[in-house]
């Protein structure tokens, strides 16, 4: 099977991997299916289930397949980098935000490329490019979106420790 986020049990990390699909021909439709079914349970469990009603070990588990299916596969699936932040920014469990938080970070860190990535100008927008350089550009609007929402919920996680450190004590 695939090689899944490692998992710290008894002070120690456990490597995971999940089993390999049973059932499913590894057609073309075959693993679109698997895909769509992927996507919809992590849909499920990240955004249209109430947040009180998933446990601690089933959001861990919905933000360790969004991290993995982000890195396994970005370019494809770089639209889940906003499921994370929606768990990172509006979950209710503390517990839960930051690991979100953490998960976001440590994925954007190993897909932020080593070349400066900027929008493209007007100008440029209005040349004629290939379909690859489009999808190039989507992918990079995206990431730097997330990128973006990364720090600002960084900075507003700074914001609200220096609040609650300068209340008196009481």
């Amino acid at each position: 099977g695939r090689e899944l986020l490692p998992v710290r049990e008894g002070g120690k990390w456990q490597r995971r991997t999940a089993p390999a699909p049973k059932g499913e021909p590894q057609t073309k439709k075959g693993k679109q299916r698997a895909k769509a079914r992927a996507q919809a349970s992590a849909a499920a469990a990240a955004g249209s289930a109430p947040a009180a009603e998933l446990s601690l070990s089933q959001k861990r588990a919905t933000i360790a397949k969004l991290s993995a299916q982000l890195l396994h596969s970005p370019h494809k699936n770089i639209g889940l980098l906003k499921e994370l932040h929606e768990l990172a920014s509006r979950d209710v469990s503390p517990a839960t935000r930051r690991m979100a938080a953490l998960s976001c970070v440590a994925v954007l860190r190993d897909l932020i490329p080593a070349y400066r990535i900027r929008l493209p100008t007007d100008k440029e927008l209005a040349m004629q490019v290939s379909s690859e350089v489009e999808a190039l550009r989507a992918y990079e609007r995206q990431l730097l979106r997330g990128h973006e929402a990364a720090v600002g919920l960084l900075r507003g996680w700074l914001r609200g420790g220096e609040q609650q450190q300068r209340l008196p004590p009481g």
